[in-house]
């Protein structure tokens, strides 16, 4: 049975997340909701995601990095919302480690937080 993640609000100001399995994305947001709690969102759990928050000390070739910035920089350029570069520069890269990174990032943003405030918690990917 697939496994999935997922972001949820308990109450109006508390935000929890969690793993759960379930035949489905819909039985998996129906199992979210028999918790009481209200789905932000729910993904299917990638194979050799990790479990948890990812270390901040990953260490990634400065070479992925430069791309990295220079497919965000097209990308923002180019008027393409940020959360959808983050997400399409994510599904591109092939460094296992940076595509956590880039995931990790876009949750950041989506769930609010400003894109520097996210990559500042990397200082090993992203030195100042």
């Amino acid at each position: 049975m697939p496994e999935f993640i997922y972001r949820a609000k308990n109450g109006p100001g508390k935000t929890v997340e969690g793993e759960l399995v379930a035949d489905t994305h819909a039985g998996a947001v129906a199992r979210i909701d028999a918790m009481g709690y209200i789905p932000i969102w729910v993904r299917e759990k990638q194979a050799g995601m990790p479990s948890g928050r990812l270390s901040l000390n990953v260490r990634v070739r400065s070479r992925d990095v430069d791309i990295f910035t220079r497919q965000l920089s097209s990308l923002l350029k180019s008027g393409v919302p940020i959360l959808r570069c983050l997400a399409t520069i994510r599904d591109q890269t092939e460094n296992r480690k940076l595509k956590a990174v880039i995931a990790d990032l876009e949750r950041s943003v989506r769930d609010g937080r400003m894109l520097s405030e996210a990559i500042v918690r990397y200082p090993f990917v992203f030195p100042p």
